[in-house]
């Protein structure tokens, strides 16, 4: 997995590989705090559709995945 970290004027840095184990997702992002604890959290899609979550642990580390959905396989982009 790589990150772009974003840059003050508004720009995005080179990517930065950040984790590896992450090739069973077709996609993934950060879409905000998905379980209310004010902290931003990861989520990705399998290529058969299954939504994970993965909670910000506020360690360094993500939490271990939970499934959230299905069916998500048709989706060209989460945001």
């Amino acid at each position: 997995m790589y990150a772009y970290a974003g840059a003050a004027d508004g720009g995005v840095y080179g990517a930065g590989k950040i984790g590896h184990g992450w090739d069973s997702f077709v996609q993934a992002t950060i879409p905000g705090d998905v379980d209310g604890d004010g902290r931003l959290d990861l989520v990705g899609i399998r290529e058969d559709g299954a939504m994970f979550a993965y909670k910000n642990q506020a360690n360094g580390w993500w939490g271990t995945a939970r499934q959230v959905g299905h069916g998500w396989q048709t989706m060209i982009a989460i945001s």
